[in-house]
């Protein structure tokens, strides 16, 4: 039986280069979730309920579903429990030969099933989820992921697909720099203007390269200050902010809280397993192997 609410594996090396990780969550009605700079493919047996601080309530059917870059954090919700199976795609790896746009389900949840064609793999990932929830078996889990790897190797190893080599590398240039760089620093390194910068990251990732920025660079901030011997104001320092205000300014934009009130509330401690994979994001575990 599994005895964690929180499972990861990695892809196999072959689907490293568009796969952080797969994972699975035990949702338990309502989670809170802090945007990470990454798009997700959720596979889900019952309907979920989707908001964030700026938007309003979305309902998305049971099936498979597209979470698109976030900038605010969000709340996914079920009325039963259930495990969500999901697969964390690099910031880099959105699927451009697929009629849907980045920044289209940017700060959104969308159905996607209808964007891709019937599958017979998705099909059976749908019956090992459905087992898993009855049983609570991770032999399951095992199952799920088999089932889904010849699905994404006709959406990602085809010749319709086109790797983003430089997007991939401006992109890696500000997560090696964990959101502490200026555009004009990346402009520099790559030799582009702000314009083509700006347009390449809005069509690719859905997000800007300064929002991109913000966000790991308050994920970095959140795991400096975790440290017990860390002050808030030296955190921030530490992550690249200028001062206390230019921290909670940024920090506020994203939860609708001071870094002090997320702190006091507890809220570090119910989203542990997600900073758990920002840190391996950090620290380079969902590199290409």
């Amino acid at each position: 039986m599994v005895q964690t609410n929180y499972l990861e594996q990695l892809p196999p090396p072959w689907l490293s280069n568009h796969i952080e990780v797969f994972w699975f969550q035990k949702l338990c009605k309502k989670a809170t979730f802090v945007p990470q700079g990454v798009f997700d493919l959720l596979l889900h047996q019952q309907p979920l309920t989707f908001t964030s601080s700026n938007t309003s309530k979305s309902a998305i059917p049971a099936g498979l579903s597209l979470l698109g870059q976030q900038l605010h954090a969000y709340h996914i919700e079920s009325i039963l429990p259930q495990w969500l199976f999901g697969i964390r795609l690099k910031p880099f790896s959105f699927f451009q030969q697929k009629n849907i746009s980045a920044l289209e389900i940017k700060n959104s949840l969308v159905g996607c099933e209808h964007v891709f064609s019937n599958s017979k793999e998705i099909d059976n990932a749908q019956y090992q989820l459905a087992q898993l929830n009855s049983t609570n078996d991770p032999l399951f889990m095992n199952q799920l992921i088999d089932s889904v790897l010849p699905w994404l190797k006709t959406q990602f190893l085809n010749n319709e697909f086109n790797f983003p080599v430089i997007q991939r590398a401006q992109t890696n240039l500000i997560l090696n720099a964990r959101g502490d760089i200026q555009v004009s620093e990346i402009c520099s390194a790559f030799d582009i203007s702000k314009v083509t910068l700006r347009k390449h990251f809005l069509s690719s990732l859905g997000i800007l390269p300064k929002e991109l920025s913000k966000i790991w660079r308050v994920n970095n901030f959140i795991l400096y200050a975790n440290s017990q011997s860390t002050r808030l104001t030296d955190a921030a320092l530490h992550a690249g902010f200028y001062d206390q205000a230019h921290l909670n300014r940024e920090f506020k934009s994203i939860f609708n809280l001071s870094p002090k009130s997320y702190f006091q509330e507890n809220q570090y401690c119910s989203h542990s397993t997600q900073h758990m994979t920002i840190h391996n994001r950090f620290i380079g575990s969902y590199d290409p192997v």
